[in-house]
């Protein structure tokens, strides 16, 4: 059986001994995640009214897709390397937990439309493209990160 070494141990050896491969994939990662991203779950309020006023919901999430697209967008703001699907860690629980106090729903409605979200973010190149197009109309319509 091969010895699993710390990840942090691999990195160090990594940068040390293949600079070259760990800039390769610093170059990649600005690429592929937003620069920035959000902190505070204060502000999940007014994606939520962004998102709404953008899609012509009214406010209501009766759509399973259009939970999900929320949900991906939420995620591009602040948590994009989940979305992207480089990490595995939970969802931060405080956006779990204002998405579920500013619409009444469920923390475990929200987890699945996190889990869908991911997978269709990945699959699906039209999803993705919407979800991209939102979360940069959202993003320059609140003025997120200038």
């Amino acid at each position: 059986m091969v010895n699993q070494y710390p990840a942090e141990i691999m990195i160090t050896i990594l940068n040390k001994d293949y600079p070259d491969v760990a800039q390769c994939i610093n170059l990649k990662l600005k690429d592929v995640l937003p620069s920035d991203r959000l902190t505070d779950p204060e502000e999940i309020n007014r994606i939520i009214k962004s998102y709404s006023l953008h899609t012509g919901n009214g406010g209501v999430f009766a759509d399973t897709e259009d939970r999900d697209v929320l949900c991906a967008v939420l995620l591009m703001f602040y948590h994009p390397e989940k979305i992207m699907g480089l990490d595995k860690k939970r969802t931060l629980n405080g956006i779990v937990q204002k998405v579920a106090s500013e619409l009444s729903w469920k923390p475990a409605s929200i987890s699945q439309s996190i889990s869908r979200g991911i997978v269709a973010f990945k699959v699906y190149s039209e999803f993705r493209e919407k979800v991209n197009e939102i979360y940069e109309h959202i993003k320059n319509e609140n003025q997120f990160f200038k």
